[in-house]
């Protein structure tokens, strides 16, 4: 019906996002493509009231974030403004980086990133349910990346994920935990391996 069609102008619009961003090859060698489908794919598992309106949020998560021309109006255009407003709750904003030092730059990112973590508990739980699942996608794939990125994130994940999730999704906690400690392993041996 119209709720399958409405689905598929979702899917027909992400398709076509790879081709805007800077890079469709996320910084974990994954496509770019791939992330919104998993994400997605795990929202199916965790969400508590899944609707297909949930299901077009996880799909366009990172649309604005990540595409300098889209934005909440495009969005609103083409699907519905539930679903941009939305979107745009759960992207970060940009910086304006022209001429700073990358220091500056890095300075500014971390003093945004932490604003943003700090704001998830402002979101809905059907919101956040997009997030939790986007969050663990993230978490199983940071295999390729720098050790101490990978020790950041999993800081980050328990100091806001964790609280909130235990509060308000039981099934994303759980995941995150299990997600965590399978990290911790694979920190642990890769570790013990660089000692011979």
């Amino acid at each position: 019906g119209s709720d399958i069609k409405a689905l598929d102008s979702v899917f027909d619009y992400i398709k076509k996002l790879p081709e805007k961003v800077k890079n469709p090859i996320r910084k974990n060698w994954e496509h770019y493509l791939v992330h919104l489908i998993e994400t997605t794919r795990i929202l199916l598992d965790i969400s508590s009231g899944l609707t297909l309106e949930q299901v077009a949020i996880a799909l366009l998560h990172d649309a604005i974030e990540d595409v300098e021309e889209v934005g909440i109006n495009e969005l609103t255009r083409l699907f519905w403004y539930n679903i941009a407003s939305s979107v745009e709750k759960l992207s970060k904003k940009d910086i304006l980086d022209y001429g700073l030092w990358e220091e500056r730059y890095e300075e500014l990112k971390r003093e945004r990133n932490i604003e943003y973590l700090e704001s998830l508990k402002h979101l809905s739980n059907f919101e956040l349910d997009v997030k939790f699942a986007d969050r663990i996608h993230n978490l199983r794939t940071l295999a390729w990346l720098p050790i101490m990125f990978i020790e950041s994130y999993i800081e980050d994940t328990i100091k806001y994920f964790i609280p909130l999730a235990k509060l308000r999704n039981k099934k994303a906690y759980n995941l995150l935990i299990s997600q965590l400690f399978t990290l911790r392993v694979y920190l642990v041996s890769l570790r013990a391996n660089s000692k011979f």
